[in-house]
C-alpha cells in the first residue's frame, strides 16, 4: 500500500494496487488488484488512523537515518531501507511470536487475520454480512 493511498484526515485507505513478488530471480512489481471488487476504499476506525499517524512519524525517522540508502517506493509498511517487507520474515519474526504469546495456534495465517480484521471493522461501522 502506498502512502498516497492512505488519507489520515478522512480515515480511509484506498486499495489500488498490490505488490507481486517474483519468485525466480527475486524482485517485485506493483500490479492491479486481482479482481475489480478488490479495488475499493476502506474506512478506518480512529484508533487505526492514530496508529498509522504514529507509524508515519517512526517511518520518517527511519528514512532520515537511512539517508540516500532509503528506497523511496512510498510504501506504508516497508523495511528500514524502504523496501517491501518479506512475508516469510514477517511471519517468522513477528506473527508467530505474537501467536505464541497470545496462546493461539501457530497455524493462523496473515490471510486469516486479514479477513478477521475486515469483518471486525465492518461490524464496528455497522455493516453486517
Amino acid at each position: 500500500m502506498a502512502a498516497e493511498d492512505v488519507d489520515l484526515d478522512k480515515g480511509v485507505v484506498a486499495v489500488r494496487r498490490t505488490i507481486v513478488a517474483h519468485p525466480k530471480g527475486g524482485g517485485w512489481d506493483f500490479a492491479e488488484p486481482k479482481t475489480s471488487q478488490s479495488a475499493r476504499s476502506i474506512p478506518l476506525p480512529p484508533s487505526v488512523t492514530k496508529s498509522l499517524a504514529e507509524h508515519k512519524k517512526r517511518q520518517a525517522a527511519e528514512r532520515l537515518k537511512a539517508g540516500p540508502k532509503y528506497a523511496s517506493h512510498d510504501l506504508v509498511f516497508a523495511t528500514e531501507k524502504g523496501e517491501p517487507i518479506n512475508q516469510p520474515n514477517l511471519v517468522n519474526r513477528h506473527l508467530k511470536p505474537i501467536l505464541v504469546a497470545a496462546k493461539l495456534s501457530e497455524s493462523f495465517r496473515l490471510y486469516d487475520l486479514r479477513h478477521s480484521c475486515a469483518t471486525l471493522l465492518l461490524v464496528s461501522i455497522g455493516v453486517e454480512n
